[in-house]
């Protein structure tokens, strides 16, 4: 048999691969085509399962349902979270549609966290499930663990191939994607402002207090003053008459002293009878309404709670655009008398007044002089049940002042003495200046039963004293003092949502005012080559150092709330700090007290309540250095996030060295900003504004790349730092609830730090 010539051969070969060519390429290029779009169609799911874990896990942070007991609600809600973030991926945005292998969404189906998902009969259909996740160790743990700080989304969808029945595969594919998201490991640092203008916005009375004695009774002692006078003035006119007799004149002299002593029998016995002391509120409303120009973006350094420094509201008085032009002074003198029983007023010439039976007593208790005291003598917060049924809180700045209603009675549940589980009765202006200064309390209100016997007959002071009314008041007054209140609230649920929902976060604080916390000094020596611990600890403020508002105010040095009879000896009042420690239970593990060893532990939460109040001035530079200084020398884990949240309500008014420079204070916070950009850590800021002026101001100081702020604190930090403004105490939900506004902007800032971590 004869083979067949080589060319022929070759030929048959070319035409053989030709045809196979034309069969293959064709197929590979379709599997290549199929491969490309499946793995497409699988990164567009990834995207979608991304943004559900990363909706659910921001629900964990800034869910309502933040005690242990509520886990479960608040896994459901992260759950919700999620599946509509899932949801709203593939619904029509303008014509745009998330399309997975030409399929959109046409339904969705949760098969519980304990199921599995499968592949649907139609192209579109999807089974997804929602997992509580320990983020240390990425497994699956129950919703009410401990542990369930992250969420996994995990979806199974059902895609079609474009050309798949032409390579005889399934028409229908699985396409499979899980993401898992939560709070990194973290150090984060809060800066909190407690500067004193934090309370500007309570509500609040400035007082008058003096002994009277009402009418017709007050006019029949005027009527005894004058008759005195006149029987006075006839002794002089006779004095100074032609025929001058020794007897005529020893009557007249007899008679002028007799009239005298009638007039101080009369002034006592009716004293006594019907005499009380009086509350009168010279002005009410907030306190920036009441003192200094609510244009003013420095705010006040008057306190509503210890110390109060009311001296420098006669500072206050002599600024030529203020605008409460009749401003009372406040009348150190006499409100030193009160507390002491030294150093009385003057009276005048005559000066008939005695000294007051009591410490305690106003200078014209038990007086032959019928003058009142002038200015004022105390600042009272409202405490009023009406601001706790009201739906809304008053805007910052708002004056509608509601006047203290009678039968208010508040329970206290907290952990602290001397008024754990006390009841304490607040039924208007007497009872709250009374407890504000200490004389409720049983030895003082003994020492002053005579001058508040008609009070307490009237029912404008309690029939008997009561161990810790000073304490029960200024706590309860803590609660109405804003914004810092709504402040510190904000802070506590912040700390809580990063403890419910950071597997590995550090967490620290830095209070500031003129001066900074600082950490307490090592007890023992550091270790050679490391930085030092970070302790928790406070800065001592000497009270004498709170007392001006600059160096050339004057104050009275006397502790206005204190309960001895003479003037204290030097105290303190503590600026918080707490150094970088792993989170705590804030209602459940206690602390030591930074104060005092010797006090009953505190919750992280009555840390902050008990050592959180507004002293002096703003130093915003120095608080950034404490932060970043304590972040940049803190061991810390690979891939750790730092953060530093600064929180203020207004802008930087010292410098670093607590000088008063708002320009150098400024330019050095800024300077701190652009060190933390170069240290990687963004410095979210919260602005507290108190009305639009100052939130005009604090936008070019704080702002963020979103705002017309090249030079904001925020934007200098840059690392996807943010600035949240805030100028309402509480806003409105859709229900009809009401929601802290600022502790808002605060879960805003823990969502911001919610990432991907599978």
């Amino acid at each position: 048999m004869t083979g067949l010539p080589k060319r022929a051969c070759g030929q048959g070969v070319i035409g053989l691969s030709a045809i196979i060519g034309l069969i293959l390429i064709p197929v590979i290029g379709i599997f290549a085509f199929e491969v490309a779009r499946y793995q497409h169609g699988v990164q567009q799911l990834e995207a979608n399962t991304d943004s559900a874990a990363l909706a659910g896990a921001a629900m964990l942070v800034t869910s309502r349902f933040q005690k242990p007991v509520d886990r479960l609600k608040r896994f459901q809600e992260a759950t919700i979270a999620a599946e509509n973030a899932f949801k709203s991926t593939f619904k029509d945005t303008g014509g745009q549609l998330n399309i997975i292998l030409g399929s959109t969404l046409t339904d969705a189906k949760n098969v519980g966290r304990n199921g599995t998902p499968q592949i649907g009969s139609a192209p579109g259909y999807c089974e997804y499930k929602v997992e509580a996740i320990n983020p240390a160790n990425l497994t699956v743990v129950e919703p009410t663990a401990p542990e369930a700080k992250a969420i996994r989304f995990t979806a199974l969808f059902t895609g079609r191939p474009a050309f798949g029945r032409f390579l005889g595969l399934n028409q229908l594919v699985p396409i499979f994607s899980k993401s898992t998201a939560g709070i990194p490991v973290l150090d984060i640092v809060v800066c909190f402002d407690i500067s004193g203008s934090m309370d500007d916005s309570t509500r609040v009375s400035l007082i008058n207090r003096k002994w009277t004695i009402p009418e017709p009774y007050r006019s029949q002692i005027e009527s005894a003053w004058n008759n005195y006078l006149s029987v006075k003035q006839d002794y002089i006119n006779y004095l100074n008459s032609p025929g001058y007799d020794q007897a005529t004149c020893e009557a007249k002299r007899n008679n002028v002293v007799n009239t005298f002593s009638d007039y101080k029998n009369l002034r006592k016995q009716l004293g006594e009878q019907h005499g009380r002391i009086e509350w009168t509120p010279v002005h009410f409303g907030t306190l920036h309404d009441c003192v200094f120009d609510p244009l003013n973006p420095n705010g006040t350094s008057i306190n509503c709670l210890f110390p109060q420094n009311l001296n420098i509201i006669n500072y206050t008085r002599q600024i030529p655009n203020i605008v409460n032009k009749k401003l009372p002074f406040f009348n150190c003198a006499e409100r030193h008398y009160q507390e002491t029983g030294t150093n009385r007023p003057n009276s005048g010439a005559e000066n008939p007044c005695i000294l007051p039976e009591r410490v305690g007593a106003p200078s014209n208790f038990a007086c032959a002089c019928p003058d009142d005291p002038d200015g004022i003598t105390d600042l009272v917060v409202h405490c009023d049940s009406q601001i706790n049924t009201k739906t809304q809180q008053p805007i910052f700045g708002s004056t509608n002042a509601i006047p203290v209603g009678p039968g208010q009675r508040f329970a206290f549940t907290k952990k602290r003495n001397p008024f754990k589980g006390q009841t304490y009765v607040f039924d208007g202006i007497g009872y709250l200046t009374e407890a504000a200064r200490g004389n409720l309390e049983p030895q003082r209100f003994a020492q002053l039963q005579d001058v508040f016997k008609n009070n307490i007959q009237a029912g404008n002071l309690p029939d008997q004293g009561q161990a810790g009314y000073q304490a029960a008041y200024f706590e309860l007054a803590g609660k109405f003092c804003q914004p810092i209140a709504a402040t510190i609230e904000a802070l506590e649920n912040f700390y809580q949502a990063l403890q419910g929902a950071g597997s590995d976060v550090r967490f620290g604080l830095v209070t500031y005012e003129t001066i900074i916390g600082k950490p307490a000094p090592p007890t023992d020596p550091p270790d050679p080559g490391q930085p030092p611990p970070t302790k928790s600890g406070f800065t001592e403020v000497q009270i004498s150092d709170i007392a001006n508002k600059d160096d050339d105010v004057p104050n009275c040095q006397f502790d206005v709330n204190s309960t001895s009879a003479g003037p204290p000896g030097p105290r303190t009042r503590p600026v918080l700090f707490m150094g970088l420690y792993p989170l705590l239970d804030p209602e459940k593990d206690l602390i030591p007290d930074p104060t005092d060893s010797t006090k009953p532990n505190l919750t992280v939460n009555e840390a902050f309540e008990n050592y959180l109040v507004p002293l002096r001035a703003t130093n915003i530079a120095a608080s950034l250095k404490q932060s970043l200084d304590m972040l940049e020398k803190s061991k810390r884990k690979a891939y750790a996030r730092q953060v530093v949240v600064l929180m203020t309500d207004g802008i930087a008014t010292r410098d670093i060295a607590g000088n008063p420079d708002p320009t150098l204070g400024q330019q050095q916070s800024r300077d701190q900003a652009r060190r933390a950009n170069q240290l990687g850590i963004p410095i979210f800021t919260v602005g507290v504004a108190q009305n639009q002026p100052i939130l005009n101001q604090q936008i070019p100081f704080l702002g963020d790349e979103t705002t017309p702020a090249p030079n904001g604190l925020a934007a200098l930090s840059g690392n996807g730092a943010r600035f949240f403004a805030v100028n309402k105490n509480s806003i409105l939900t859709e229900e009809g609830s009401q929601v802290n506004a600022i502790s808002q902007a605060f879960l805003q800032v823990a969502r911001s730090l919610v990432q991907l971590i599978e």
